[in-house]
């Protein structure tokens, strides 16, 4: 079983008075693999960033060498203290780098968490 600590994408996250806008470098990944979900959790808006590669286009008995990692990751970011317009947020995905963009509809102080694995981390509050 590949090692999806591997496949975590590195996130560089920007809170503005306007937005919330998450960069996350998932190279190699089609934009059929990516999902992204925003959900309403106890503490504001959850937003998940799934990815699924099950084929490196070669039969793994074919291989002499594996070194590229297949599977799955799941990114959890947990964002609180502001309404967020869902309607009007965008995921755009251009040289294996995927923006998430989640308009604020109203500021308000708060705090904004983000998960990896099982590991909380305080951005900003």
């Amino acid at each position: 079983m590949a090692d999806s600590s591997r496949l975590l994408p590195l996130t560089d996250l920007k809170i503005t008075p306007t937005a919330w806008v998450a960069k996350a470098d998932v190279p190699g990944f089609k934009r059929h693999e990516i999902t992204v979900e925003i959900e309403d959790a106890k503490l504001g808006k959850v937003l998940r960033v799934r990815g699924q590669k099950n084929n490196s286009g070669w039969e793994p008995d074919t291989l002499t060498v594996r070194e590229r990692t297949l599977g799955n990751f799941s990114r959890s970011y947990y964002m609180s203290g502001t309404t967020f317009d869902v309607n009007g947020a965008t995921a755009k995905m251009e040289d294996g780098v995927l923006t998430i963009t989640l308009p604020n509809q109203v500021a308000t102080k708060g705090c904004y968490w983000y998960q990896a694995s099982s590991d909380f981390r305080l951005i900003q509050c």
